[in-house]
């Protein structure tokens, strides 16, 4: 067990002895593929056995964080299929002390895991729960997830479980710094806030929270009691911070050769076939999906060109369940040729992959530092995998802050992505990450956020509140109390026309926002609008059509916007949920969505 590990669970063993008297709020900072995500269990194991916490709720900022998770993860490790890995061995052991069995996991968010065994759990009745950071804050905020658009609202048996809960919130920078979405910062510090005063234990898991968020957490009171536990040069102790040197991770780091470039976008494609030419594997990651299905059909125009044998994969949240099911499985075989993963920011955190190559734009500094962290992501004695010995990150310029570049270009080989701090003449990210902007917002000036603020005080603190008054909340916010609003959207196919009671693979789906949604309006790419209900069976997920509509008209305001309170109202009114449905020409199989697939990728 790493050394940083192993102090956390001391540190958590201490605090839970001095608990209700003493909060136990952690904020966990250590660097990409260090191990973070793993000690969730563990964390849980200790206070299950101080008698601290009955069960866990594992928060997560994405969808695709959960997949990877509970899939290859939770449900490996407690079956026993370890494939002689250290950290589900850890990850089981951990779950047996606690008592938990494969019936006390579980998982929720707003869409379904296709694997057999998966089991969905809206109530929060399982002992431990991953799930999405929206599915977890609905709950707490009295909007059950299975009665979101119900008249009546039966809030309090998946509240108390929360409750009864310590809360592991992981990838913790996705929530406190997305840049440009200050209605969910206020959330977060609302509900982290309220959590503390009720004595949940709370840890905060981060490879890239600045020093100012750590400081705001403290400053505003918003974690009583709070101790930061993170990776440094040093051992060193005081009543708030805890800090861990760790000689072996260091030296593992500092063993490989990490080459940091700049590069043009002009020359990426270029970049990327000599590269795989020698053999490597290359992770290319966009900031937007239409470039990043731009540069991966390039890619394989330019190889095709050359003649290369490798493995291509296209990644981003714009494709459909079925295709990114493929995608993700492309990547978990042996396939004994290079790989080159084109993706977006779905494969920054969480996901357990290694690559050689990095090929990244960086429009945001802790994305990009996440990022790097997918290579040579596990080094041992100087070696990345078989006899690779360097590691390779390119920052595309024209696609990258500048403060992102000029850091890159100071500092040169010195500059060590994958290490927190400087060391031996090394350059860290600790310093690149101050630079920064800082997402702030204060309440008492901002109107509109004074008003959200006590929306959810009310939400969150009166001892009772009625359905009404939750439902008027909600809909002054467009039912969207964290994030913007998720609808489902089926795309149609071939052999399946969307009429009601027609059942289909939960594959011809995809999960959109509203602003995705209206992009699709305008290119005339809807066709109706379906009620829905969404299930879980032997085979996978399925969707039912409840009721159909081809009257699109009928949902679209005046100015030619996607109504989204009269489709909820409608659906809820059949039963269901309120989906979209995709004309089949828009979508291209393996490429994506068509609005977001530039026309240069659709020729045959």
């Amino acid at each position: 067990m790493r050394p940083l590990i192993a102090e956390l669970l001391n540190v958590v063993e201490e605090l839970s002895k001095k608990y209700p008297e003493k909060g136990i709020n952690i904020v966990l900072s250590a660097p990409t593929g260090y191990g973070k995500t793993v000690t969730a269990p563990l964390i849980f194991k200790e206070l299950t056995l101080e008698s601290v916490a009955f069960s866990q709720q594992h928060v997560m900022p994405l969808r695709a964080i959960v997949r990877d998770f509970y899939v290859n993860k939770l449900i490996r490790a407690i079956r026993g299929q370890l494939d002689g890995r250290e950290d589900l061995r850890l990850i089981r052991n951990a779950l047996i002390q606690a008592g938990i069995n494969e019936d006390s996991i579980a998982y929720q968010m707003g869409e379904f895991i296709e694997a057999k065994s998966a089991r969905k759990d809206p109530l929060f009745e399982s002992r431990y729960v991953v799930t999405t950071f929206d599915s977890f804050a609905y709950n707490l905020l009295r909007i059950p997830l299975t009665e979101v658009y119900s008249s009546v609202k039966h809030y309090v048996i998946p509240r108390m479980r929360i409750y009864l809960s310590s809360v592991y919130f992981d990838e913790a920078h996705m929530l406190l710094e997305e840049e440009g979405d200050k209605k969910l910062l206020v959330a977060v510090h609302e509900i982290l806030r309220h959590l503390s005063v009720q004595g949940v234990p709370l840890i905060l898991a981060s490879a890239t929270m600045s020093s100012h968020t750590i400081s705001s957490l403290k400053e505003k009171k918003i974690l009583r009691d709070m101790v930061v536990v993170k990776l440094s040069h040093r051992n060193h102790r005081d009543d708030f911070i805890v800090e861990v040197l760790d000689k072996s991770f260091i030296e593992e780091v500092l063993s490989v050769k990490w080459n940091i470039r700049i590069l043009e976008n002009s020359f990426l494609v270029n970049e990327v076939v000599e590269h795989l030419k020698r053999g490597l594997s290359v992770l290319v990651v966009s900031d937007r999906v239409n470039e990043a299905v731009e540069r991966y059909y390039k890619i394989i125009e330019k190889a095709k060109g050359g003649i290369l044998n490798a493995e291509f994969i296209l990644l981003h949240g714009k494709l459909s369940r079925g295709d990114r099911i493929s995608a993700i499985n492309k990547l978990s075989t042996d396939r004994g040729k290079p790989l080159c993963l084109v993706a977006t920011s779905v494969i920054e955190a969480g996901v357990d992959f290694s690559f050689d190559v990095l090929i990244s734009d960086a429009g945001r500094v802790e994305s990009f530092i996440q990022r790097t962290g997918r290579v040579c992501r596990k080094p041992e004695k100087g070696v990345c995998r078989d006899d690779i010995q360097e590691a390779y990150i390119y920052v595309v310029k024209d696609r990258a802050l500048d403060a992102v570049v000029k850091y890159a270009e100071k500092h040169g080989e010195k500059f060590i992505p994958r290490l927190p701090f400087d060391y031996a003449g090394y350059k860290g990210y600790e310093e690149l990450l101050e630079i920064a902007p800082t997402v702030l917002i204060d309440t008492s000036r901002s109107r509109d956020a004074g008003i959200f603020l006590r929306d959810l005080k009310a939400l969150l603190n009166t001892l009772y509140i009625s359905s009404m008054t939750i439902n008027e909340i909600l809909r002054r916010y467009g039912n969207a109390l964290t994030r913007t609003l998720l609808l489902e959207a089926i795309i149609s196919t071939e052999n399946i026309a969307v009429r009601k009671g027609v059942d289909f693979s939960a594959e011809s789906s995809i999960s959109i926002d509203v602003d995705a949604a209206q992009k699709l309006v305008e290119s005339k790419c809807i066709s109706g609008v379906a009620a829905i209900e969404l299930r879980s069976e032997k085979e996978g997920a399925v969707v039912s059509v409840l009721e159909y509509d081809d009257r699109l008209h009928e949902y679209l305001t005046d100015e030619g916007k996607l109504n989204t309170f009269r489709l909820i109202l409608w659906s809820v009114r059949r039963g269901g949920l309120p989906s979209l449905v995709i004309r089949e020409d828009c979508y291209i199989r393996g490429l994506g969505l068509k609005p977001w697939v530039p026309r240069s990728a659709t020729r045959s």
